[in-house]
């Protein structure tokens, strides 16, 4: 069998049909009210999203005026305790046992101190309290 190669006949352009251009189509009535429910809807979220940053702007300049009184109040915090010349207190705390002692090692009535002892007088003399030195 022996191959045959394609051939073409010259078309007939009777049979051809083009469409006619667009050259003005009618709308339909509901065109227009698609267009202004799409601005509806686009004005009503732009409102929305102006409304929302707004508040979000007002928060956040509330928060921020807390945030710097909390930084002024904490640096004026580390000023007083950097010039505080006993931080820990640990005078106070050493004026206060020095006043306990003082008050332990204090003679009651009928004691006396003579030469670093203390003596407690008892009938017919005194009596050392070696224990409580004054």
């Amino acid at each position: 069998m022996e191959r045959k190669e394609p051939t073409f006949s010259k078309p007939n352009m009777d049979e051809v049909q083009f469409r006619q251009p667009l050259r003005h189509r009618e709308r339909e009535p509901s065109n227009g009210l698609v267009w202004k429910i799409a601005i509806g809807v686009f004005v009503g979220m732009s409102i929305c999203l102006i409304a929302t940053c707004s508040l979000l702007g007002i928060g956040a300049a509330a928060v921020a005026d807390q945030q710097e009184q909390a930084q002024k109040a904490a640096v004026e915090q580390f000023i007083r305790d950097a010039n505080n010349p006993d931080p820990f207190g640990y005078e106070a705390r050493a004026r206060e046992e020095l006043r306990l002692e003082m008050e332990r090692r204090a003679l009651k009535p009928g004691q006396r101190c003579m030469q670093g002892k203390r003596l407690e007088r008892i009938e017919g003399g005194w009596r050392d309290l070696p224990n409580d030195p004054c």
